[in-house]
């Protein structure tokens, strides 16, 4: 997010979904911080727009998000002739990815979207 926003990338071009459980998590030491550079830069700032967040973080909304069928929030709409770049960070294997260990997207599920 961070990375894009200083590209001159805006808000309403990126659609952030982030679990928001590290800036609470107890074995933080860093509280409602979330840190890069040995702990010097604070990514989780005050200006950061976070469109799905917690338990909103689900596989049906990114598929969604995805398909341009999420109304009332942020989704991508999007056609042949569109540049997107989707950056997934997290925990899974070779062919998934997890859901705050709630469920999992398949690589096929992915593919199909």
């Amino acid at each position: 997010y961070q990375l894009c926003k200083s590209h001159g990338i805006p808000d309403s071009n990126i659609i952030l979904m982030l679990a928001d459980e590290l800036p609470a998590n107890a074995r933080n030491p860093n509280r409602n911080r979330m840190t890069a550079n040995g702990g010097r830069t604070n990514l989780y700032t005050e200006d950061i727009e976070i469109d799905y967040r917690g338990d909103e973080v689900t596989v049906d909304n990114l598929v969604k998000v995805l398909l341009g069928k999420q109304h009332g929030t942020k989704a991508l709409y999007s056609d042949e002739n569109s540049h997107v770049l989707v950056y997934w960070t997290g925990h899974g294997g070779d062919s998934f990815f997890k859901f705050q260990d709630l469920e999992e997207i398949t690589s096929t599920q992915i593919a199909n979207v």
